[in-house]
């Protein structure tokens, strides 16, 4: 393991390298740094580290090797854009604005659309300035894309090209979660940790209506791989303390695009909503006994606590009616999910 001044060096003389135009000399001294990575990951500070990785790439596109540039710039993005250092994300978030313009420069212009419109997703609420520069910098591009080609034309995701679905969960982590999903696996981003889910490891997809007081529309997909694991998403992005954007739409696309590529793959899937026979009537039995127990209640106590029995039964008779409708325990499959299972 070197130190991390002796890491430092080493990429300044690497970037001169590149500065001076000397590719060859640069894309070598790049990839001795990358391949010392992995084993100075502890030591090496997470915004030297995304800068080896990107600039590797910039070195390797500007040699015209476009598939190994692709996937260093795709690396680059996958392990930083969650990182707790903000050059580390700002680096993530040039690294995937670079790729895009590459894709748009060899005429990939559906891929390069929906690569700016996600990390401009991922970036949005960052205040750091030089990512708000990226942001705007995507942002920009996008439009001209549109304008270029037309919005009918994006309307379907193309299957080989990536779709990434981002959103904060709480005030808690610095970096929004991420979930990109490829042409054969999931990309899961937490808290700067990123880790593969193939699909063909996926042996059930549950669907749930779990409304919070904020977020009434709240819907969730859990996603059981055959090992155990568990990875839940849902529709709700956190802005502030009790505000709270609903993310419907990007959350049935991620929907969409997971369902199809099992569908084209054929890969065998449990599909079910709602909650567990036992939760659900568990769940009424304890609503009625409240129901009832207000109703024999109501008229005990003054005028104010029955107006407040009142409020309580007329506030919450719609939500239970929407819980117990939308949570029933129900069986679907990838062609047809259970209605009312995920956003309309």
């Amino acid at each position: 393991m070197t130190e991390p001044n002796a890491d430092r060096a080493d990429y300044e003389a690497a970037r001169a390298l590149m500065d001076a135009g000397d590719l060859k000399g640069a894309v070598s001294r790049f990839g001795a740094l990358v391949d010392r990575e992995d084993d100075a990951k502890a030591a090496m500070p997470d915004g030297l580290a995304a800068q080896i990785s990107c600039s590797y790439a910039v070195c390797l596109r500007d040699t015209g090797d476009s598939h190994s540039a692709d996937f260093w710039f795709r690396t680059t993005s996958i392990e930083f854009s969650g990182s707790r250092d903000d050059e580390a994300r700002y680096v993530a978030a040039q690294a995937d604005f670079l790729r895009a313009l590459m894709m748009r420069d060899a005429d990939e212009l559906v891929g390069a659309r929906n690569l700016f419109d996600a990390v401009s997703m991922r970036i949005m609420l960052e205040s750091h300035p030089a990512i708000r520069a990226v942001f705007h910098a995507a942002m920009n591009e996008l439009k001209a894309l549109e304008a270029k080609i037309g919005p009918q034309q994006f309307q379907t995701q193309v299957a080989d090209e990536p779709l990434t679905y981002t959103k904060a969960a709480n005030a808690f982590e610095k970096a929004a979660r991420s979930w990109c999903f490829e042409a054969d696996r999931i990309i899961c981003t937490r808290n700067g940790q990123s880790q593969a889910l193939p699909y063909d490891q996926i042996a059930k997809l549950h669907f749930s209506y779990s409304p919070l007081r904020f977020a009434p529309w709240r819907y969730c997909m859990t996603i059981h791989t055959k090992s155990g694991h568990q990875e839940s998403l849902d529709n709700v992005h956190y802005v502030s303390v009790a505000n709270f954007v609903d993310q419907s739409a990007d959350f049935r696309k991620a929907i969409d695009f997971l369902t199809k590529q099992l569908k084209d793959k054929q890969i065998p899937v449990s599909i079910v909503s709602g909650r567990s026979p036992l939760v659900f009537v568990v769940t009424a039995i304890l609503s009625a006994f409240l129901v009832l127990f207000l109703l024999a209640t109501l008229l005990i106590g003054g005028p104010l606590i029955i107006i407040v029995k009142l409020a309580i039964m007329i506030g919450f008779a719609p939500t239970l009616y929407r819980w117990f409708k939308r949570n029933r325990p129900q069986r679907g499959s990838l062609d047809r999910l259970p209605p009312g299972s995920v956003p309309e």
